[in-house]
Parts: structure tokens; sequence; C-alpha cells
């Protein structure tokens, strides 16, 4: 139940804090003058080089990391093994690989 709490504190937290970096860093970068390569070009760089916007991106992906752990129902996803395709065979289709042999049904491969 702590780790539920947890990673809900971290989709929050992280959602929200990343939203505002990133909106006080494209704030603060402006809008592009005109629709020309060149202007849209020099109006990247300078979202590039928004500290803030680089604040930003790591919470997001943090929220998101934490919503997809949430999502599974299995907080063991942080021990490197997939969060929602354990057991399922999912990522194993068509690549025959030695360590998902078994994790497959062969008796009737994709429908046929």
């Amino acid at each position: 139940m702590m780790r539920v709490a947890l990673f809900l504190a971290f989709l929050i937290f992280g959602s929200t804090g990343g939203e505002i970096a990133i909106t006080r860093g494209m704030k603060a970068t402006g809008e592009p003058e005109r629709l020309r390569p060149r202007e849209l070009l020099q109006f990247l760089g300078r979202a590039l080089r928004n500290g803030w916007f680089w604040a930003g991106v790591p919470l997001m992906a943090l929220s998101f990391y934490a919503l997809l752990v949430l999502l599974s129902g299995e907080l063991g996803a942080l021990d490197g093994r997939s969060a929602g395709l354990r057991r399922s065979g999912a990522g194993c289709l068509g690549i025959g690989d030695v360590s998902c042999r078994g994790a497959v049904r062969r008796d009737n491969p994709l429908g046929e």
C-alpha cells in the first residue's frame, strides 16, 4: 500500500511539476515571429537551450513511468521485468529468441 502511495505521489508531483516547468520555459522562450524555416529553427534553438524546458522533461517522464506502473497493477516492475506484459509472450512474437521459448503458445500461432 505504501508503494502505491509513493507511485501516486510520483505521478501527481512529476506531472504537475513537469507541466509547470515546461510552461515556464516555453513562456520564457516566446513564440516564433514568422513561420519561416529560419525563424522556426531559431525558435527551436531557443527552446532547447532553456533550462526550465529540460527540467520539465524528466519530471514528465517520471510521471509517465509511475502511471504505467500503477496501471499495470504490478509494482514489481522496478526489478527489470516488463511491467504489463509479463508471461504474455507479446514481446516474443516473430523474434525466435531463445529466452522466448515456451512464452508463446504454439498450437494456434496468430490465429492461423
